[in-house]
């Protein structure tokens, strides 16, 4: 469900998307949509998000990024 081709756009309204959690950031897509923060980055969470567990393999790509830009991953710190 977090896979695009080239101008296409999520259907919000497909369960399976809404459950999936596409930028590993411990919050499903549903409700990063419904607080409006982007379910596609893992640095913007509508503030009900705890943070991962990053041994857990579903939080690569949030355990990956820089969301205080100090040049440390949140894997990292």
């Amino acid at each position: 469900p977090c896979v695009f081709t080239a101008g296409s756009t999520a259907d919000t309204s497909n369960p399976i998307w809404q459950a999936a959690d596409c930028d590993g950031d411990g919050e499903t897509n549903g409700t990063e949509d419904m607080n409006g923060s982007d379910p596609t980055d893992p640095c913007d969470v509508s503030g009900t998000a705890t943070v991962p567990d990053v041994s857990d393999e579903n939080y690569a790509v949030w355990a990956a990024a820089d969301c205080d830009g100090d040049g440390e991953t949140n894997g990292e710190e």
